[in-house]
């Protein structure tokens, strides 16, 4: 069976081709590789009967080939709080969640208000929403071959 046949439209073989498929792999050899090579898991597939998530259907066996992935698509990662290590902290969690192939929600809602009063050089914080910017920065630089677009 060819990909085409599996997946009658155009916009789905493109995104078979951009999203799951692994380099020059077939469809057969995806199939084998998502389905651990189990006959059954195969064929539920091909009757489309059966069809795992996103983050599996891109990942499930590339660790074998020593890539480092996640198979779950959304974390939820412990809100920051008040101060500039907890914050970048978080950032650091983002880039290596982003960097697995996972995606990531966040509350930010610890962080104080723009003006605020600090006690260091700068006198007043940022704000929030500063923070929020430097999270979307981290995970656009990271990018997941695409998958996070402003």
């Amino acid at each position: 069976m060819q990909i085409n046949e599996w997946l009658t439209t155009k916009i789905g073989c493109d995104i078979w081709e951009k999203k799951y498929k692994y380099n020059d792999e077939t469809f057969e050899e995806w199939l084998d590789r998502i389905s651990g090579k189990n006959e059954k898991i195969k064929q539920l597939i091909r009757d489309k009967k059966f069809i795992f998530g996103g983050r599996i259907l891109a990942n499930r066996g590339l660790q074998h080939l020593g890539r480092k992935i996640s198979l779950n698509n959304c974390y939820v990662i412990t809100p920051p709080e008040d101060n500039i290590e907890s914050i970048f902290e978080c950032a650091k969690k983002l880039a290596r969640t982003y960097s697995y192939g996972g995606g990531c929600g966040i509350n930010i809602s610890k962080l104080a208000p723009r003006n605020s009063k600090i006690n260091n050089a700068a006198k007043e914080t940022s704000g929030s929403v500063s923070f929020m910017d430097l999270y979307s920065l981290v995970t656009e630089l990271i990018g997941q071959n695409g998958r996070r677009k402003h």
